[in-house]
């Protein structure tokens, strides 16, 4: 999948955020269930805990600047079943960030801010 970078935008929407932060629970197979669904027309990246409670993380909106052959819905869909996927490997993130990976730029989970890419949501074109 490819998106155009426009990173300071980008960068700022998704550096920090964190399902399992927003949810008050630590991610593992059976606490968070990520899922992609329209809310008010827009495609969305949800993780809803166990206990039901849900918290939006990624909002897909179609833009120009930003997406090149991949639709939101793609996107949305691709990104929530790799961060589901990530969870079901055990992966334990706390934050989100753009990393480089195979000399693209990527936003990673991160399982310590700062740290390496434990898991590849998606990528971008380069800039």
């Amino acid at each position: 999948m490819k998106m155009k970078l426009w990173s300071p935008v980008l960068a700022g929407a998704v550096i920090a955020l964190s399902a399992a932060s927003a949810l008050g629970q630590s991610p593992s197979p059976s606490v968070v269930k990520v899922t992609c669904e329209t809310r008010n027309g827009i495609p969305t990246t949800i993780a809803t805990a166990s206990n039901g409670k849900s918290q939006a993380v990624f909002h897909w909106q179609a833009d120009p600047w930003f997406y090149d052959d991949t639709s939101p819905e793609q996107l949305c869909e691709d990104a929530s079943n790799n961060l589901q996927s990530y969870y079901d490997r055990g992966g334990q993130e706390s934050s989100f960030n753009v990393n480089e990976v195979r000399g693209l730029p990527a936003i990673c989970v991160e399982e310590t801010p700062g740290g390496t890419c434990s898991g590849v949501l998606f990528t971008l074109a380069p800039s």
